[in-house]
């Protein structure tokens, strides 16, 4: 049904026919169709039926602004209706006489055009404003006053294997010391032990402990003021667990450029505030491979949330480097913390090839920032340097001749 000139409204309860008669000057056709909703066709025929002239459509009407619409619909009545009482579709389709689709058009042109309609259950639309809300201001996107890092993290050195790839170890510390770092964090298995699997005394030079760590001792490089901290992993603690050496703490004693910080777990203080917890893991690795780094985060979670609940002591940890799976696992976030696997630097051995694990012989350089009020890590940036296998590399590395201990004679016996 054709619509009535006299019965059909504007928003501002102006009648088409009284528009019309009034505006047909200021407008060309096309834009009386789009601001009425109606065809050109009959524009064109209103026209010339009531004898009114309008501006030809291929000329701008200087002083002449026609109402803006969307779906030949008035923006500014439909944001006014919608303003005033929040409504459906169906609702808004008998308010301008349009179908609902065609409301929910015109409502997604203004969404699109940046005004802040809102919808909510129902299909109703609420208009709020077209200007924005004053909101909180953002956090704080970078903080100037941080503490810059460089740090080298390697693991499972197993000094002492046939498999040792001491080359690959020293050109890593090498190209680390080149990149400016100064400090080496070692994830443990510094050096191979011996019987910690079946068919290892297949695989090492020798069972003695001052034989593995001298080994370690004479082709470790040293570097002006590089530091490396150690720790203990299951292979070290063999030593103790057959025969009471700790042969570790005894290699740190005769370095002092090694650190010595104990076995399985440890701290490694960075700041006064912030700290890397290194850990060298147990038993064979999960197929998937964060499993049980991500379980243990959940135990260390808990017990910095119990020191913050007993003594209100902020939360120190954003680091946790591990050793012992000799892979290497690009590192991921657990909230603040960020998670890093090591690698390591022995080869193919009787266990590995039993097993069939073939590997990462691999060590991490780490650089960023660290914000000094909230001890967030900023900026981080992961080098991850990677090595190929070297068979018999250990045959390059002879057990170092140890200088025998010398005794001043106490008492001397006269047979005369």
């Amino acid at each position: 049904m054709a619509q009535s000139w006299e019965k059909t409204f504007l928003s501002d309860n102006t009648s088409h026919n009284d528009w019309i008669r009034k505006n047909s000057t200021k407008y060309s056709k096309a834009q009386m169709a789009e601001t009425l909703g109606r065809s050109v066709d009959s524009i064109d025929s209103k026209l010339r039926r009531e004898g009114l002239l309008c501006a030809d459509d291929n000329v701008v009407q200087v002083g002449t602004e026609a109402e803006e619409t969307v779906e030949g619909i008035s923006i500014d009545a439909l944001l006014k209706a919608i303003k005033d009482k929040p409504q459906t579709l169906l609702e808004l389709s008998h308010t301008f006489d349009r179908s609902p689709d065609t409301m929910r058009k015109a409502i997604e042109q203004l969404m699109e055009r940046s005004y802040e309609i809102s919808q909510t259950e129902g299909q109703r639309h609420v208009w709020s404003t077209k200007i924005p809300k004053i909101v909180a201001p953002p956090t704080i996107l970078w903080d100037k006053d941080t503490w810059e890092f460089r740090l080298g993290v390697m693991s499972d050195w197993h000094d002492g294997s046939k498999s040792a790839q001491i080359s690959a170890r020293n050109k890593a510390i090498e190209t680390m010391y080149d990149e400016g770092v100064r400090d080496i964090i070692v994830a443990g298995d510094i050096n191979t032990g011996y019987d910690v699997y079946q068919g290892q005394e297949l695989d090492i030079v020798s069972p003695r402990p001052d034989d593995q760590i001298a080994i370690t001792e004479t082709y470790c490089p040293r570097y002006d003021d590089l530091r490396y901290h150690l720790m203990g992993g299951n292979h070290d603690y063999d030593f103790i667990k057959h025969g009471g050496h700790n042969a570790l703490k005894r290699l740190c004693e005769r370095r002092d450029d090694f650190l010595y910080y104990g076995y399985d777990l440890v701290t490694v203080p960075l700041t006064e505030s912030v700290d890397a917890l290194v850990w060298h893991g147990s038993r064979g690795q999960a197929y998937a491979m964060s499993y049980k780094s991500q379980k243990f985060l959940e135990q260390v979670a808990f017990e910095q949330l119990m020191e913050v609940v007993k003594n209100n002591i902020a939360p120190k940890v954003r680091f946790l480097f591990v050793g012992h799976w000799h892979s290497i696992l690009m590192g991921y976030w657990k909230g603040p913390i960020y998670v890093q696997h090591t690698g390591g630097f022995e080869g193919q051995t009787n266990l590995s090839k039993r097993m069939g694990v073939f590997p990462e012989l691999s060590a991490v350089i780490l650089e960023g920032k660290i914000t000094k009020d909230k001890n967030i890590i900023r900026d981080l940036s992961v080098r991850y340097l990677r090595f190929t296998e070297i068979v018999d590399d250990f045959l390059s590395y002879s057990i170092p001749r140890q200088q025998e201990e010398t005794h001043e004679t106490l008492f001397q016996w006269n047979s005369d």
